[in-house]
């Protein structure tokens, strides 16, 4: 009986027979050889392959999501500096219509005044009898816009 190539030919199983299993000789009724596992590390490089992935992702998400939250906040400030100008403006406009001008004075100016937001803080920065600057400054964001006779703006008008 021949063999193909391999170890040395095997001594005969309980049956007689042999085969090859493309490592060893293996008896015909044998117990099957234990299966040896390799470590080879694959698996921890996939589960740290798989976390700077997902890392990845979310910090791309982060930086998309982040500043456009920001920008919301901004927006939202600036619309209730918006609002409390507006406020104002119509209030100096009263004043000037009762007093021929519009005025510097707080005291005169509060009546006509309605109930500004908490979160802004808004101060008459000049009066005289044909032109007024108003400031307002967010007190949850750092923003701040101006108003005058002609409207409201970012520039600085004092």
């Amino acid at each position: 009986m021949s063999y193909p190539s391999g170890p040395p030919a095997p001594q005969l199983g309980p049956d007689g027979r042999w085969w090859w299993d493309g490592r060893q000789w293996v008896a015909v009724g044998a117990p099957p050889p234990p299966v040896q596992r390799r470590s080879t590390g694959a698996t921890v490089i996939i589960v740290l392959g798989v976390l700077i992935g997902t890392l990845m992702v979310v910090g791309i998400l982060a930086a998309i999501a982040i500043p456009v939250f920001l920008n919301q906040r901004n927006k939202g400030a600036d619309a209730e500096l918006r609002t409390a100008l507006q406020q104002v403006e119509v209030a100096e406009e009263s004043v000037r219509t009762a007093q021929g001008g519009y005025s510097a004075d707080v005291d005169i100016v509060t009546p006509y005044v309605g109930q500004l937001p908490k979160t802004v803080d808004v101060w008459i920065v000049s009066a005289s009898a044909d032109a007024f600057c108003l400031e307002a400054r967010s007190t949850t964001a750092d923003r701040a816009l101006w108003a005058t006779e002609g409207g409201i703006t970012e520039l600085d008008c004092s």
